[in-house]
């Protein structure tokens, strides 16, 4: 009988990438054949594959491209099998032999290769094989039937680009795969916590999916909602809704904890005091640095015993600064436009496009310098170099 413990990561990368041999010379590439899609599907964290990705291809099983991904901006690092690469999935795929098969309630042994040749997998390779480590050997056919999430974002905002947060999205992927419950993501006004978060959203498609914005809003209110999140992933609340959030397999983000109601923050301690490391669901917390005590959900006790991680999203350099605003920019205009912004996020994009109402909306900058801003913003390298 074959031994599916055998199958490795870098087989299990390879029999990812297998799926997607007829997409590799499409003009748009999808997502799953960057890092970040090769780390969603494989349940690895993105460094882990960026360090078996360059393994593979130093070995001549993968070919590393740049190229446009659909719903993405600038061209990613993306990877296709080679010909060495191709022969290796599917020699991995074939030694999976005398299979024990339990198809409508019937069990047999059969070879990975007939069940595909059948059609009989309404799943793919991956998720068969993972199926199989952890059920002894048991290829339970019934119960691959297709997953149906529930994803409620319609909360959360619209991010288009996100420049500078490569190693920032590695570590929340990191800490997703990992035993804490929750991930705290702080920084100044505008610095885009949420954008972050919502970015680490795109990647996640195992999982339901709730964003909650506390803006203005009561404890009851926020229940509703986590409520109504409840219902849709068919979840039995009689026992108490937290207890049902904290034992469902679902990712929470509770978005903008700032100047928030005493009934909030007593629920948010609530929340954090009620996690062991033991449950299911996953939950990020927006918030902004600075917090005052009397609306502390958290302490030090927490981060030490492995509730809840910290994460500093810091404002953006001068380089990821030009990138957002379309530069390059000539040195001395860009250097102003990074003492007034402060590398805000926020404000960097309120000056590409050209909103100086906005960021009169947003910052404690007058009118005068705002003009000055949308100028510098003007002031463009003659050269590249």
């Amino acid at each position: 009988m074959s031994k599916v413990t055998s199958v490795t990561y870098k087989d299990k990368l390879l029999i990812h990438l297998r799926d997607y041999l007829n997409r590799q010379d499409d003009d748009l590439l999808p997502e799953e054949v960057t890092q970040e899609g090769i780390a969603r599907g494989v349940n690895m964290s993105r460094t882990h594959v960026s360090r078996v990705a360059k393994d593979l291809t130093e070995e001549g099983f993968l070919k590393e491209n740049l190229a446009h991904v659909k719903g993405g901006g600038r061209k990613l690092k993306t990877y296709t099998l080679t010909g060495k690469g191709i022969a290796a999935a599917d020699g991995v795929i074939s030694q999976l032999r005398d299979i024990r098969v339990i198809k409508d309630g019937v069990e047999k042994v059969m070879h990975f290769t007939e069940i595909l040749e059948k059609g009989l997998l309404k799943a793919d390779v991956l998720e068969a094989i993972e199926l199989l480590e952890s059920n002894d050997g048991v290829l339970n056919l019934d119960a691959l039937e297709p997953k149906v999430t529930v994803r409620m974002l319609e909360e959360g905002p619209d991010v288009t680009s996100l420049y500078g947060r490569g190693e920032l999205l590695g570590q929340i992927d990191d800490w997703f795969t990992g035993d804490t419950p929750v991930a705290v993501l702080y920084g100044s006004k505008g610095v885009g916590a949420s954008s972050v978060a919502r970015r680490f959203l795109d990647s996640v498609n195992d999982r339901h999916l709730l964003w909650v914005n506390i803006t203005e809003r009561s404890r009851e209110e926020i229940e509703e909602k986590m409520a109504l999140f409840v219902e849709r992933t068919g979840k039995d609340g009689g026992q108490g809704l937290m207890d049902v959030l904290r034992e469902s397999r679902a990712l929470m983000v509770i978005d903008n904890y700032h100047k928030v109601k005493d009934d909030v923050v007593d629920m948010m301690r609530e929340l954090v005091e009620g996690f062991g490391r033991d449950h299911e669901l996953k939950v990020i917390i927006t918030a902004r640095e600075g917090t005052p005590v009397y609306e502390r959900f958290y302490h030090m006790e927490h981060v030490e015993k492995g509730t809840v991680m910290e994460f500093k999203v810091n404002t953006l350099k001068g380089e990821e600064a030009q990138k957002v605003l379309g530069g390059p920019i000539e040195s001395e205009a860009l250097k102003g436009i990074m003492q007034m912004t402060k590398g805000s996020p926020l404000l960097l994009t309120l000056l590409r496009e050209g909103d100086g109402e906005g960021i009169y909306r947003e910052s404690p900058l007058t009118k005068g310098q705002i003009s000055l801003l949308l100028y510098l913003k003007t002031q463009t390298r003659k050269d590249n170099s």
